[in-house]
């Protein structure tokens, strides 16, 4: 009977502690949300140098769903006169092998500039990296926040 409670104890026990809800962020998944908010603090601020340096130092893999990938060779976007406002909702983040955090997370708010501010809303995932002593984003992918449509906020979405 003292088998039968101990090995019945050991099952709920690992049930109940490999459950979500009984699982903290670690040290590295809790780094690296808090460098997800530092990271659009400094964009919203127009901080630009400040958020390329939370960019991983062998550059980005990025990749967005909205066919941006089809820019001919050597295309540089200018963040010149770019304005943006946005708020991170939902970030979530998890930790897939030492040095290597998978992060996920909406942003909602305005980008743009001038007449060409509008309202924005995307999913985005990320693979943020340790290198030295600092947590830097690797591998961003946006896309649209919009269930299928455009990532432009527009009237009949709250219809």
């Amino acid at each position: 009977m003292k088998l039968i409670k101990a090995c019945l104890m050991a099952a709920v026990t690992c049930l109940f502690s490999s459950s979500p809800l009984a699982q903290q962020p670690n040290v590295a998944e809790t780094s690296v949300l808090q460098s997800i908010m530092k990271y659009w603090e400094a964009r919203n601020a127009g901080d630009w140098e400040a958020s390329f340096v939370m960019e991983s130092t062998a550059g980005l893999i990025t990749s967005q769903s909205d066919g941006s990938f089809h820019n001919p060779l050597g295309y540089k976007r200018d963040l010149s006169g770019q304005a943006v406002n946005v708020n991170v909702y939902y970030p979530e983040a998890t930790e897939i092998s030492p040095g290597v955090v998978y992060a996920r997370y909406y942003i909602e708010g305005l980008i743009g500039a001038g007449s060409e501010r509008y309202q924005y809303r995307s999913r985005i995932t990320n693979v943020w990296v340790r290198e030295g002593q600092e947590w830097r984003m690797r591998g961003p992918h946006y896309s649209a926040g919009n269930y299928g449509r455009t990532p432009r906020t527009l009237d009949e979405d709250f219809n």
